[in-house]
């Protein structure tokens, strides 16, 4: 297996991929903070975005395939969003 590469038949993006998109979520979540002095969502926020996630095709149970976060983390930074606009 490449360095670059998911497990086989995870499902999950490409490493390269995941990273990105995590410096991307942690640019948002820092300018995000920077503005509004709030780094985590609130906890209805939190726990309606993991229904959503819980209810998706994409959701492993603890990561999301289209965009191989761990959904429990990503849910919680306020300026997180889904990559297939469910939340």
């Amino acid at each position: 297996m490449s360095c670059c590469k998911s497990k086989a038949g995870s499902g999950l993006p490409s490493i390269p991929r995941q990273l990105k998109d995590v410096a991307i979520a942690m640019a948002d979540s820092l300018a995000h903070f920077a503005v509004t002095g709030k780094l985590a969502a609130d906890r209805a926020v939190i726990t309606n975005r993991i229904a959503a996630c819980e209810a998706c095709e994409q959701f492993t149970g603890t990561r999301c395939r289209e965009c191989g976060c761990y959904v429990h983390a990503k849910a919680a930074l306020a300026a997180s969003v889904c990559p297939l606009g469910r939340w």
